[in-house]
């Protein structure tokens, strides 16, 4: 799949059709392409979820610095913040279902399930079956004659089961979802805390601070929730950011070593071939060798 050169990525918002009110949006491919139009094939990073299951066909998808394809029974999960652009082939079939983040509510178990679900998953054909005809069902109720915020309730409730039905998929989640509330509470505001400072804020201690706790206990939370340390957690966020930028702009490595808080490109680099066993540089020339002018 070619690589957007532009040396932008496009934010995308959750705006809604003027005629449409409603918080949560049930599309036909068809109708999700013909909305599109000439923007579909930007390199975009939406501030929204977005829910592809797939009926028929093959979907190839470019997921931040990964190329995914789905097939019949499968889904891609697109989450806030993460860039993505669409392939060049629309042979596919399926639904589309689009929420903002806000949505939520904070701290919640659907929340969680999101925040730890892959990106694609194969659903049996039964799992299959129940997701299309909950989205149908879903797409019916928006046409309902009844006042905006009964919809919106409903919707939500109805949303808040599709996300429970995924979480009791047999071999989609291996985490540690049943914390008890206060310790998934603070690794949630830790893990906000997380996206809004990765890129001037690579400390533990910073984190710990801001939450009201030690290092250890910052360290131990995560170890219980998702097996990791925070430590590692703040690096692996800004790699993550790295390699979107890497791949989707093409911004030097001095520029982007600059935008993630490092004062010398030397660390970044170092920080970077830590936890990828390649330099920026190898990175970029994988997935974007055009760049290749640093």
């Amino acid at each position: 799949m070619p690589i957007n050169q532009k040396n932008s990525v496009t934010p995308i918002l959750f705006e809604p059709p003027k005629a449409y009110s409603l918080d949560i949006e049930v599309l036909l491919l068809s109708e999700f392409k013909s909305r599109l139009k000439d923007t579909i094939h930007e390199t975009q990073r939406p501030f929204f979820y977005m829910l592809f299951v797939v009926e028929r066909g093959e979907l190839i998808h470019f997921v931040d610095f990964m190329e995914r394809r789905c097939v019949a029974h499968d889904y891609l999960l697109i989450k806030p913040n993460q860039i993505h652009r669409f392939s060049n082939q629309f042979d596919w079939d399926g639904w589309v279902l689009i929420f903002s983040a806000e949505l939520l509510l904070s701290n919640s178990k659907e929340e969680e399930i999101l925040y730890q679900l892959p990106t694609t998953f194969s659903m049996g054909r039964s799992l299959f079956d129940a997701c299309v005809t909950h989205l149908k069902s879903m797409s019916k109720d928006t046409e309902l004659n009844a006042p905006k915020h009964e919809l919106n309730a409903l919707l939500r409730h109805q949303l808040s089961s599709l996300i429970l039905r995924l979480r009791l998929a047999e071999g989609l989640f291996d985490f540690n979802l049943e914390a008890d509330s206060i310790r998934n509470a603070r690794f949630n505001r830790f893990r906000l805390l997380l996206e809004s400072h990765f890129s001037t804020e690579h400390q533990v201690g910073f984190y710990a601070a801001e939450l009201g706790l030690s290092f250890k206990t910052l360290n131990r939370l995560c170890l219980q929730i998702v097996n990791a340390s925070a430590k590692s957690l703040i690096r692996e966020r800004v790699v993550l950011e790295a390699k979107r930028l890497l791949v989707h702009t093409t911004e030097s490595i001095q520029s982007i070593g600059e935008t993630l808080g490092f004062d010398e490109t030397s660390n970044f680099i170092k920080v970077f071939k830590k936890n990828t066993e390649l330099t920026p540089r190898q990175f970029r020339s994988l997935h974007n060798p055009a760049t290749l002018d640093d």
